[in-house]
This record gives structure tokens, sequence and C-alpha cells, in this order.
């Protein structure tokens, strides 16, 4: 038995080996058969197309190529190995070729990521994702972490942190931002209103701030200097001030209102002007208007006077013509100027009035009784005033209403004695500074006020007045 194995290489498949195994029994031939070599020849041709339809029917590759590369069987033992790259192994088992992942865990990728407007797909294997922004100074990746930076937020270059405030705190209470659209709003308490416009919060006190809110206990300073506030102290008639520091105006003390301070045992009244003063002026006090007004103050708002004497009176002729004259009695030490307790008698004297003159006129006048010791005087003042100017002729009599003391003045108990009369002269016909001033003075002996029956005498009459 002779065996033969044959190798062949068919159909330019260099890759495999092919190999086919068959027995044949070679016998000696008998006389008139055919030679063993005829015999041989014969098998070997059936031998050929068994291989040969073997081979045909086998499919395979010949070539494999790799991302990168290729490789082709150049031997007809050639051997191709299957190697795994980076966290790859491959292992192989019969038929089959397992290659696994050593990387572990699952790779989880986004495949479109978006923004506020717009979105981006990787469309490749090795897609790049850049990131970028306006306003951004820059961005960093390192390992795992994207690093973004802000540059600036509101157009300032030196302002490159956003700082805001998380938590907003009040006198009580306090709130923090839980959502990122958070709204925060500011609302006014008792007698406050709040506006916002642009960027500016705007508070607003209403009239009844203080009032409600009552004492302001705490120190400091409290400005009311808006062009726009006007403050309203306490105004009444006579109202309640009894609190050193507490303020407020009299209505009635004089007409135009007064202010008044208590100061720790007593009320303060402070004078207060409605007019416009002029140098030297000082506040004074007109009683029948009820007003303090501006008034010349000449050498500083002192008392001026203007002493009429008794001998220099004029006792005849116009402006007393109507009445009886006083008369002139020289006759016992002092001068004096008599008037009668049953006839109206009069005397008169002019002058300029003083440049320090401001206001208040008041007549001083002094008197004696020859002998009454009981009953009442009535002495009446009349002014006349003009100014240079005015259309007014000096001969024609212009004087103003009487002044007079109220219900008369009593005289001295002890005849021979001299008592003195304060008469305030409200009715004063305007005069000014350096007016020419004519003065009446007359004993009205008919009025109910005038009781003594006996004459009075005239020791002196002066004018003061406020400079």
């Amino acid at each position: 038995m002779i065996r033969i194995i044959l190798c062949l290489l068919l159909l330019a498949l260099p890759c495999y080996a092919l190999t086919y195994t068959e027995t044949y029994n070679f016998v000696k031939p008998e006389a008139g058969d055919r030679g063993w070599h005829t015999l041989f020849s014969e098998d070997m041709d059936s031998i050929d197309s068994a291989i040969l339809q073997a081979v045909q029917s086998q499919d395979v590759f010949i070539t494999f190529t790799g991302d990168s590369g290729t490789t082709t069987a150049d031997s007809a033992t050639d051997t191709f190995t299957i190697t795994g790259g980076t966290n790859i192994t491959t292992a192989i088992a019969g038929d089959v070729v397992t290659i696994t992942s050593t990387a572990g865990g699952s790779q989880n990728t986004w495949t479109v990521i978006s923004g506020d407007s717009g979105a981006v797909t990787a469309d490749i294997v090795g897609d790049s994702l850049t990131i970028a922004g306006a306003g951004i100074s820059s961005t960093t990746a390192a390992a795992d972490t994207i690093t973004i930076t802000s540059t600036e937020v509101d157009g300032d270059v030196n302002n490159e942190t956003q700082n805001i405030w998380s938590t907003i705190t009040g006198d009580s209470g306090s709130t923090a931002a839980d959502l990122s659209g958070d709204s925060f709003t500011i609302t006014g308490g008792t007698s406050i209103t709040t506006s916002i416009t642009g960027d500016a919060v705007t508070m607003n006190v209403d009239d009844d701030f203080l009032k409600l809110g009552g004492d302001i206990a705490s120190a400091g300073t409290y400005d009311f200097g808006s062009a726009n506030v006007v403050l309203e102290i306490p105004n009444a008639a006579a109202p309640t001030t009894n609190a050193t520091g507490e303020m407020a105006i009299d209505t009635d003390l004089i007409t135009q209102g007064m202010l008044q301070v208590f100061l720790a045992s007593a009320i303060a009244n402070v004078v207060a002007t409605t007019d416009t003063p002029s140098d030297n002026e000082v506040p004074t006090y007109d009683s029948s208007g009820g007003t303090i007004q501006w008034e010349a103050g000449g050498t500083g708002g002192g008392t001026g006077s203007i002493n009429l004497p008794v001998q220099s009176a004029k006792l005849t002729g116009g402006f007393l013509t109507s009445w009886d004259s006083a008369q002139i009695d020289a006759g016992e030490g002092a001068w004096r100027l008599s008037y009668d307790s049953d006839n109206t008698n009069v005397a008169l004297w002019q002058f300029r009035m003083p440049t320090d003159y401001s206001s208040a006129p008041i007549s001083k006048i002094g008197f004696t009784m020859l002998t009454a010791t009981s009953g009442k005087v009535d002495y009446e003042v009349y002014v006349m005033a003009v100014s240079s100017g005015d259309s007014q002729n000096i001969v024609s009599a212009s004087f103003d209403a009487a002044n007079e003391i109220v219900a008369g003045t009593t005289v001295p108990g002890t005849a021979g004695f001299y008592k003195e009369i304060s008469m305030t002269l409200s009715q004063d016909d305007s005069m000014t500074a350096g007016d020419l001033v004519f003065i009446r003075l007359h004993r009205d002996h008919d009025d109910a006020d005038d009781t003594a029956v006996e004459a009075s005498e005239v020791l002196y009459h002066q004018i003061e007045y406020t400079q």
C-alpha cells in the first residue's frame, strides 16, 4: 500500500493548504491485462479531478484591510493574528473570536448640544465642540473640567466680577432669592410710598409721617431741606407748651401770631416780622394792627424822647379857637399849665420828629392838683403829622382821633403831690422820622371820666418813642 499525500496550490490561493489523502492498492497485472503504469496514470487523473473539485467549493479571504494598512497571506502556511488595541483584548475559542473592551462601564455621550439660541450636532466620529461667548475673557479645558471666565458685565473694563445680594435683611426679617428669576418687592410702610424709575428707587414720606410716628427718639439729624417740604408746627389760640423744647404758634397773642418756645420754666416769645428789614431797622410791635414790623432803629433800638416845656406851649390862635386856652402859672415855684375843671382847656406844641424815631410814641404827662385829693381827670392828646412834600396846608387842622386813658386817671391823694400819666399814642397820624408834628393836649372836663372838681396843673409834657 502506497500513501500519496499531495498538497496543491490551486486557483492562486497561496494562504490555504489543501491536503487530499487517498489509498491505492496496486496488484501485479496478469497476462493480457494492462500494465501498472497505465493504471497509475488513470488513477492520478481521478485524484486531480477530486482535489480540484474540493478546492473550488471553498470561499476564503486573501487580503485583510484595517483603518490603516492592509496585509495579504504570502505563504501556504501564513498566520493572521488579531491583536487588541488600547483597552481592547481578543480571545479565540473554536470558530469564535471575542473582542472585549477593558475601559469599563458604558460611555454616554451628547450627540446634540443646545444653547440659548441654536444647537450643534456631532456629525463625525472625531468631531470637536468649541466653547466661546461674548463677555467671556477665556475658556480653559483641563482634565474633565471646562472653566469659563467672565470679562465684564456692564461696559466697565474695571468691573470683572458681578456682585449681587443673595439675601436681603430688614429691621425685622430677611429674604433670600430662591429662583434664578426671583423678584424682590420694595413696599412702603405707614405713610411711605415707593416708586422705581430706571435704576432709582424713590421713597416718599407723606404729611402724616411725624404725626403718626409720634416722638422721634433716636439721635441724629433729620433733614427737611428740600424746596418742596413744608413743616407745619402746632398752632392754636393759647396752645399748651409746658415742657422744655416744646414749641407752638399762639394765634391769639397778636394778630399775626407769635412763635412760642418753652424754656425750662417759662414761655419765650420769638419775635418775627412779615416785612423785609433795611439797614439799622429793628422789629417793633404795632398794637393797633397786632403786627410786628421792621422800623428804623436809629442808634440801636433804644428809647428817644422829646421834651415839650409848658412855658413854650401855644395857647391862642389857629388849631385852638374852638376851646378855651390853658393858662401859664408861674407864681409859685415851678412853671405850671393850668386846666380848669369847668371848661375844656387846650395847649399846643410843634416840633420836628427826630431822625432816630422808629415807632411806639408815648405821651408822658406830669400833673398836680391845687387842693383836690379825690376824683379823676381825663386828659386827651391829639396828633397831626405832615411829611415834607405832602399835599397838606399847615394852617389847616388835620389831627388824628383822640388818645386817652380809658376811665380817666385818679388824682394824687395829697394836694400838691404830682403824678405821671403814661398814654400810648396809637392814633399818631402815621407820623415818621423827620415829620413836622403838632401835639395838642386837652382836659375833657365834661367827660364822665373827669370827676375832679378843681383845676389841674401840668408840670411837664414829654413824648417818648422807640428809636
